[in-house]
């Protein structure tokens, strides 16, 4: 028993190392060109969620703010009902304004404060992906209801071989937008 135990123990740091490796984020992310609406073209649907189709996110310039400081909204409609979450974000480090820690109240529940990073966006902010460190929650959002199948297949496969989202072939489901322009 008495070599057992030490050999037990030694185990145990290497037993415990689950710690997920940072997502890689936008460096270069603009502040200004990000402000905007977005409607979502997919996530990993969570429980707040659930049935909800013409889904939007709004990131809005707090007042007074030179930081990214954002006013969140999202809207989803579920039919006879249209919960709205409202909450903000600011950065977790002024350097890296991209790993954001968002503070919202879902429709149900308690206050949820989490990071979230904006992991992947186009060139001219026309789509963005919202990634969470645990790589359990995901979005991917658009200025329009839809961007090209080439576009997401080509985000959701980065995903996959880049960011650590090894199932989000099976995860990954798209958002319903009625016919109009919502953004």
């Amino acid at each position: 028993m008495p070599v057992v135990l030490p050999l037990l123990l030694s185990l145990l740091p290497v037993a415990n190392t689950t710690l997920v490796e940072p997502l890689p984020v936008v460096h270069d992310l603009d502040i200004e060109s990000f402000y905007g609406k977005y409607l979502e073209i997919g996530t990993y649907a969570q429980w707040w969620e659930a049935g909800c189709s013409n889904t939007a996110m709004t990131f809005a310039k707090m007042e007074n703010s030179t930081q990214l400081r954002a006013r969140l909204t999202i809207e989803c409609d579920r039919g006879f009902f249209h919960p709205k979450m409202r909450g903000q974000s600011m950065p977790i480090d002024d350097a890296v304004p991209a790993r954001m820690m968002l503070t919202f109240k879902p429709p149900v529940g308690k206050t949820m404060r989490e990071e979230f990073d904006v992991i992947m966006a186009a060139d001219d902010y026309s789509w963005i992906v919202v990634g969470h460190p645990s790589r359990t929650l995901l979005w991917v959002l658009a200025r329009r209801p839809e961007i090209p199948t080439y576009t997401l297949a080509g985000i959701l496969e980065q995903l996959r071989q880049f960011y650590g989202y090894a199932d989000v072939y099976t995860k990954f489901s798209c958002t319903k937008h009625s016919g109009a322009d919502l953004a």
